[in-house]
């Protein structure tokens, strides 16, 4: 674990260990956040654009995808069509 100090500013140095690893350079874009209490600083991607890039890649197409869905719901349907009623 590293330690730092804040200044006055607000100022915080990230150790070169962590900049290094994370690919931060002058001028880099961070992200800073609270999660559950802590501080969280992210590096942000320099083209989100390029970064986003293939994250929703999978085998399937939206059609067929859409397709299993329906079937599902269809079996669904005709289970509940067919259980016995119980009359009162």
């Amino acid at each position: 674990m590293k330690t730092g100090n804040v200044s006055h500013k607000g100022q915080i140095v990230i150790p070169v260990e962590i900049r290094k690893k994370y690919g931060l350079e002058p001028n880099s874009t961070i992200r800073i956040t609270e999660i559950d209490g802590y501080i969280a600083i992210m590096p942000m991607p320099k083209d989100p654009i390029k970064a986003a890039r293939g994250m929703l890649r999978g085998d399937m197409t939206a059609a067929r995808h859409m397709s299993e869905i329906r079937k599902e719901e269809w079996e669904m349907e005709i289970q509940v069509k067919n259980r016995p009623r119980l009359e009162c």
